[in-house]
């Protein structure tokens, strides 16, 4: 069924004949009706499965989900490899600590970093810092010489939050990170100490959570890498009376027809008989949804067993 067929169908069941050239049930509001349901249907059933890609960054836990996902995600795979998926509250019980979180209460949070010493003498050693990029999340790891009681500074002026710092040697005063602008105390390191915070730990990832709009995933990544997600997706909206729901399977057209009538219904309820039919293919449309949805269990279920069959040959 294409969308002059599928505009026929629902005007005549609606009982609007007519076509005026603008407005209320012209060629053009049938057809913003028709891909108003069209996302409907893709958004509750995810019939429109197919796979996407997603870049993650070197250092960085989170990337944003791609647009044109409006279904559930189905599966996530590095490579061969398919991540585990998790909610939240799982995640925490399963791996603590798996999201990126600083110990230390005061953060420079778009601020430059500056770290000092108590002590002239603390001019060979170098502090190893690692911090997130305040706009972009990343984190990055840089080394910093001491010179004693003058402070130095990181690079750049945008760090969101400090998670760990190391030195190579100990020194002989109290070293302060702090914020560049206030010189407000992120954290310190006392005389013959050699560490503060928590190390983060890299490594290729092997769950994720969603967290919308994003995609976090655990160990965070030590090299960019590029994730493949299968899930629903959008269908292109229609634009002619030619164009047709490639994603649905011909014995789901009514569905979509039995939408736009209710949704012509609905605009124009001046009756008991307008709202009964509106009443009528909203039911319709629901249980089409059901029996797609059921469709697609199916063939999931047969897809499962055909698997299981020739693994076990």
């Amino acid at each position: 069924m294409n969308v002059g067929a599928c505009r026929q169908l629902a005007m005549d069941w609606s009982d609007h004949q007519q076509n005026p050239t603008s407005g209320k049930y012209s060629t053009a509001w049938w057809l913003r009706q028709q891909n108003y349901v069209k996302d409907v249907i893709c958004q509750e059933t995810g019939i429109n499965l197919t796979w996407q890609s997603m870049n993650l960054s070197q250092y960085t836990q989170f990337a944003a989900l791609p647009s044109t996902l409006c279904w559930g995600i189905v599966r996530v795979s590095l490579g061969t490899t398919q991540l585990n998926a998790y909610d939240q509250g799982s995640m925490e019980e399963d791996n603590p600590g798996w999201l990126w979180k600083s110990s230390f209460a005061n953060q420079p949070t778009g601020d430059g970093v500056e770290i000092v010493s108590s002590s002239i003498a603390d001019t060979t050693q170098t502090i190893t810092i690692y911090a997130t990029n305040n706009t972009t999340g990343i984190v990055t790891s840089e080394d910093v010489a001491l010179n004693g009681v003058t402070q130095v500074t990181m690079t750049g002026s945008t760090w969101g939050q400090v998670l760990y710092a190391e030195l190579d040697e100990e020194c002989a005063g109290t070293i302060t990170i702090r914020e560049a602008s206030g010189n407000a105390t992120i954290t310190t390191i006392a005389a013959g100490s050699l560490t503060a915070g928590d190390l983060p730990t890299f490594s290729e990832p092997a769950d994720y959570v969603i967290v919308h709009p994003n995609l976090y995933v655990n160990p965070v990544p030590d090299a960019a890498s590029t994730l493949s997600l299968l899930g629903g997706t959008w269908q292109a909206d229609f634009t002619t009376d030619n164009d047709t729901f490639t994603a649905l399977p011909s014995q789901f057209h009514h569905v979509w027809a039995h939408g736009t009538a209710a949704m012509a219904e609905a605009v124009d309820l001046y009756g008991a008989e307008q709202e009964k039919r509106s009443s009528i293919h909203s039911e319709a449309f629901w249980r089409g949804i059901q029996r797609i949805n059921e469709y697609l269990d199916g063939i999931n279920k047969d897809r499962i067993e055909a698997m299981r069959i020739n693994v076990n040959r």
